[in-house]
């Protein structure tokens, strides 16, 4: 490593480099004079479209080489006044890489206690007096290392961290961050001018409190600029709606102040998109929260509201709540983290698969599917249609139907429609399939798969784990697949069945009525992970939904109804006119040997003439229709008479099996004679 970044905030910190070391040798070279040191614009989270304006030590160091050992310090000095001098740091002891040495020390000389926990393990903290208050330690050497699982869910954190906070509870915190938000709420005319016209177009207070969300959420863009105290500070309402930009603590307060306008009440609400339910294991501290939304009561439920998510749809009753856990109310008199648990009861992708399936094999049969996406899986879609376009989704589409449809075409160009009230986005397409039987021994068949729940039941990547599998929850799919056929004669039985265990539920059910086989699948998750120790019974289960959720049929077709491709049709042809010339051939060869046999019957035969004589045109025709076993017959016979005559010891069978090597001397003889 021969460069180094220093992250620091300007707007309240001050960055020392202590020291910069190479050691080589046992020898320890000074660079700090040496090295090339650059303060550049640091922003590690512009990607997120996020401002922190923090600033960035970029350091250089020259004369680097293989197997040196850079050793440095510097001191941050510091914190961010919007903490209003209260305390709180978090600091992980194991690693998934060597760390040989850590060092961590807290020197404590205020008055007020300092919490301490650990999580995930214990943490040898030393406490010792010293002259500037009480001294905490934490000394650990080659600590083992921690490696964690793939596609384990956000919340679990298996490493061990310790956790220093001055708060006490978590109504301090309600406390401190109370007033940031109430002096940034206000009323003034701009917030009203908007308020009366979402006033004159909706009656109904729960279409209100939509139409306000949908406002915030698309009339002004997601940016942050977390300069110093903006890192937690919001934005006044009518600057964050004059500016049409905000984060989530700016969009949140712009929400709550509209919804005053009208009369409506709302709170902000802090929660942790990453810890999620782990939050309620943490100690109190204000640095533990990450994001801010809106929360409020109608008709006696509660509703989460988050004015950062874009493309939602629908109203009050149909939108889909984030689900971050546990979410701490900024409101008088709160204390506790509130759960934001919700029973899932909407279906999040409903898919109705038709094939209408022609009477001959070899003609083309037509798929349709209609996909109805719900709550945040509608969010979702609508965010890749306006990124990619619709003919670019259209194409994936095809692309993924095109792995197990063999001969597809698009019959007709994908569309899309909405569901105003319930905010479910629609796709339909039609596409053509030339190729839908696939033969097999017995015959042709088809099968047909509820590809959405299989995918949601997934196998994982590492089977032998620690830590949890990450299993997509809430998640409720149902899958239709109906087959029409045109054909009569069809039947098939109607059955049941369900699969229940701890991870998911799954109830088939197949019905045949008016020449239309009809497949229904339901399925519900009823966790958002699996256990490590449950992961083989999980895989089990998992075998017997793939089953369940595949169906094939068959059918016994006759000659003519075979779907034949090009280099099929040539193929019987071939076999077809291949056994007409055989049934011919054979004939003429039967008509050949009687005729040949009559004619030897009939042929003089001379004393001075004793070889086998035939007419050139009668050698070349029986040559033909013998496919030239007749030049053996006549080679054999002409050798056998050159044998009596000459009293030779030639072999005559031999050289009328081997006729064209001894072709030429026996036409020599003849010739001869």
């Amino acid at each position: 490593m021969s460069q180094l970044n220093l992250y620091f905030d300007p707007s309240y910190e001050s960055l020392t480099l202590n020291s910069l070391t190479i050691i080589r040798n046992n020898e320890r070279i000074d660079k700090l004079g040496s090295a090339r040191m650059t303060v550049i614009q640091g922003e590690s989270e512009l990607a997120d479209r996020i401002y922190n304006g923090s600033l960035s030590l970029n350091i250089i160091i020259d004369d680097m080489r293989s197997g040196d050992i850079l050793d440095y310090s510097y001191t941050v000095t510091g914190s961010n006044p919007i903490y209003a001098n209260k305390f709180s740091t978090r600091r992980t002891l194991n690693w998934s890489v060597p760390v040989v040495q850590q060092n961590m020390r807290v020197l404590w000389g205020k008055q007020t206690p300092l919490h301490i926990n650990t999580i995930n393990g214990a943490a040898d903290i030393q406490e010792t007096l010293n002259k500037y208050g009480k001294d905490y330690s934490i000394t650990l050497f080659e600590e083992p290392l921690l490696e964690q699982n793939s596609q384990t869910p956000t919340w679990y954190d298996p490493y061990t961290q310790v956790y220093f906070s001055e708060f006490d509870d978590w109504a301090q915190i309600v406390n401190w961050a109370y007033p940031l938000y109430q002096s940034a709420i206000e009323t003034p005319s701009s917030i009203l001018d908007i308020a009366e016209e979402i006033k004159a177009k909706h009656t109904k207070t729960s279409d209100k409190i939509a139409a306000a969300l949908r406002f915030s959420q698309d009339e002004v863009r997601y940016l942050g600029l977390q300069m110093g105290t903006n890192s937690h500070q919001p934005t006044s309402a009518s600057e964050t709606l004059s500016l049409r930009y905000g984060d989530c603590k700016d969009k949140t307060v712009l929400l709550i102040s509209l919804l005053k306008a009208m009369d409506i009440e709302a709170l902000p609400a802090l929660v942790d998109t990453e810890e999620t339910k782990r939050l309620k294991e943490l100690p109190p501290s204000a640095s533990v929260f990450n994001h801010v939304i809106v929360t409020l009561k109608q008709n006696g439920e509660r509703y989460w509201l988050d004015p950062t998510v874009s493309y939602q749809r629908g109203t009050l009753e149909y939108l889909e709540q984030p689900d971050y856990g546990y979410a701490l109310i900024i409101d008088k008199g709160e204390s506790a983290l509130t759960s934001m648990a919700q029973k899932p009861v909407n279906t999040n992708v409903s898919v109705e698969d038709n094939f209408f399936i022609a009477e001959k094999v070899s003609e083309p049969s037509r798929f349709e599917t209609q996909y109805t996406y719900a709550e945040f899986e509608a969010i979702n879609r609508r965010s890749n249609i306006a990124s990619s376009g619709l003919n670019s989704v259209a194409k994936s589409y095809f692309e993924y139907y095109q792995g197990f449809l063999t001969g597809l075409s698009v019959n007709e160009a994908m569309t899309i429609s909405e569901q105003e009230q319930t905010g479910k986005l629609i796709t339909k397409e039609s596409y053509l399939i030339s190729q839908f039987w696939e033969k097999t021994d017995e015959g042709y068949e088809a099968s047909f798969y509820a590809n959405e729940i299989q995918n949601s039941v997934y196998e994982p990547k590492q089977v032998n784990r620690t830590g949890p599998l990450y299993f997509d929850y809430p998640n409720i799919i149902n899958t239709t697949i109906k087959l029409h056929f045109a054909e009569k004669g069809w039947g098939f039985d109607s059955d049941q069945e369900e699969i229940d265990n701890d991870y998911f539920n799954l109830k088939t059910t197949t019905e045949f009525n008016d020449n239309v086989l009809t497949l229904s699948y339901d399925y519900y998750a009823k966790q958002d992970h699996i256990k490590a120790d449950q992961i083989d019974d999980y895989l089990a289960q998992r075998k017997k939904l793939i089953s369940a959720t595949h169906y094939s049929i068959l059918k016994y077709a006759k000659a003519s109804e075979t779907t034949q491709t090009s280099a099929d049709v040539l193929d019987s042809l071939g076999y077809s006119w291949l056994k007409y010339v055989l049934a011919g051939y054979i004939l003429v060869l039967i008509f050949f040997f009687a005729d040949w046999r009559l004619e030897s019957a009939k042929k003089v035969k001379f004393e001075d003439s004793p070889f086998y004589a035939v007419s050139v045109s009668k050698f070349i025709i029986y040559s033909i229709l013998s496919l030239g076993i007749f030049v053996n017959y006549w080679s054999y016979r002409n050798f056998k008479a050159i044998k009596e005559r000459d009293n030779s010891s030639i072999m005559p069978i031999a050289r009328g099996i081997f006729a064209f090597v001894w072709y030429c001397s026996g036409t020599v003889i003849l010739a001869t004679h």
